[in-house]
C-alpha cells in the first residue's frame, strides 16, 4: 500500500489533466473521535483512559482543482490509576493548507497532494499522589510542516471519499517548559527546544487515513 501511494504521489506531480473542480467551490470536512478504555487487574479497575478530539476544516478553491483552507483543532485526554496517578492534557491547534487535485480519467477518481503548516499548544498535568506526592506541569508550543498524497473518489458531485498516506514529509519544531512540584523540595523549571524531520520511508509513525469531504459548488 505504501508503494502504491508513493507512485500516486509521483503521478500527481506530473499528470496534467483538464480541471474538474471549479474555482469558487467550498471545501468542508473535519475529524471527530471519542475513546474510553479500562484495564483491569483481577476484580479491580487498575487503569482508565479517555479522550476526545475534534478538528473542523474549511477551504475554498482559489483556482480550478486548487483549494486553500484552514483547520482548527481541540483534544482532551485523561488517564488515572488507583495507585494515585492522574494525567490531564489539553491541546489546541490551528493551521493552513494547500491541496491540489488531478482527475484520473472520467470515472470520478482524483489524485491529490496536500501541504500545510500547523501550530499547536499543549498543556499537561501529571499528578502522583503516592509517596511524597508530586505535580508535574508541562507546556509545549510546536510548529509542524507536513505534506502527503492521497486518492479521492466522488461518490456524488458534492461528496468525496478519500484515502491518504499521512506525513510523507514531516518537519517539526517545539519549545517546552516543565516544572515538577514536590513538597519541601525547590521547584526548578526545565526548558527544552527541539527539531526533527521525518519521512514515511523511514518513520513508523506514518499511517493511513480514511475520511470524507463535502464540496459545495458555486
Amino acid at each position: 500500500m505504501r508503494k502504491l501511494l508513493l507512485i500516486l504521489f509521483i503521478l500527481c506531480a506530473s499528470i496534467s489533466i483538464h480541471a474538474q473542480i471549479q474555482k469558487g467551490s467550498v471545501f468542508l470536512g473535519g475529524n471527530l473521535s471519542v475513546g474510553i478504555q479500562k484495564s483491569k487487574l483481577g476484580n479491580s479497575t487498575s487503569f482508565k483512559q479517555s479522550g476526545v478530539s475534534i478538528s473542523p476544516v474549511y477551504g475554498k478553491f482559489i483556482k480550478d482543482n486548487l483549494v486553500l483552507g484552514g483547520e482548527a483543532g481541540f483534544s482532551y485526554n485523561h488517564e488515572e490509576s488507583p495507585q494515585g496517578y492522574e494525567r490531564n492534557a489539553d491541546t489546541y491547534s490551528a493551521g493552513v493548507f494547500l491541496r491540489n487535485y488531478k482527475r484520473i480519467g472520467s470515472g470520478g477518481f482524483y489524485l491529490f497532494i496536500q501541504g500545510g503548516l500547523r501550530v499547536s499548544h499543549m498543556e499537561e498535568d501529571r499528578i502522583n499522589q503516592s509517596g511524597m506526592g508530586s505535580i508535574q506541569n508541562t507546556k509545549r508550543l510546536s510548529a509542524t510542516i507536513n505534506s502527503y498524497p492521497g486518492i479521492s473518489y466522488a461518490v456524488s458531485r458534492k461528496f468525496h471519499l478519500e484515502l491518504a498516506f499521512m506525513d510523507v514529509v514531516n518537519l517539526n519544531y517545539y519549545r517546552e517548559k516543565s516544572r515538577e512540584e514536590i513538597p519541601s523540595t525547590p521547584s526548578v523549571p526545565v526548558k527544552t527546544t527541539g527539531f526533527y524531520a521525518a519521512s514515511s520511508l523511514n518513520s513508523a509513525g506514518s499511517y493511513l487515513y480514511l475520511g470524507f469531504r463535502v464540496l459545495l459548488h458555486k
